[in-house]
């Protein structure tokens, strides 16, 4: 509690915590994950609109990369992939899933790098646990079957 106290004091700020909506706490327990998520979630979870279902959270990892990769927290709603990087930057939707054309996993093991394709661009998120990918890819696959997805070993 000290530390809440003192973090309130020096940024004027409540400490926050994670929702307690059904879905977020849903999608946080299935996370491999979890260690130094807790700020992220909290971001995405203020994007989501009340009409929108979160259903999967992967921690991304690995070196910051301008303008290709940075670390944080990736989210896939019913209808939107979002992210939350580390650092204090904004959260902010990767792209609506009507948008995404391909997915791209490339594993390295325990985990691996899944890169999102639209018309636009191409993002890579790099330190992604294998076994989140794998359920990350398999919703999207079953809520936008036309979307391509290529993985690799």
């Amino acid at each position: 509690m000290e530390t809440d106290a003192t973090s309130e004091a020096v940024t004027g700020e409540q400490p926050r915590s994670p929702s307690r909506r059904p879905d977020v706490i849903s999608a946080r327990s299935r996370m491999r994950t979890k260690y130094g998520s807790q700020r992220q979630i909290a971001d995405v979870t203020e994007l989501l609109t009340d009409d929108e279902e979160l259903l999967h959270l992967a921690v991304t990892s690995g070196r910051p990369q301008p303008g290709r990769h940075t670390p944080g927290l990736l989210a896939l709603t019913d209808r939107r992939m979002l992210f939350a990087p580390h650092g204090g930057d904004p959260a902010s939707c990767v792209a609506a899933l009507d948008e995404v054309e391909a997915l791209y996993w490339v594993s390295a093991g325990r985990t691996g790098s899944l890169g999102v394709r639209t018309a636009d661009f191409t993002r890579s998120f790099q330190g992604v646990t294998t076994a989140d990918a794998r359920d990350l890819v398999g919703a999207i696959q079953a809520i936008r079957p036309s979307i391509r997805c290529t993985t690799s070993a």
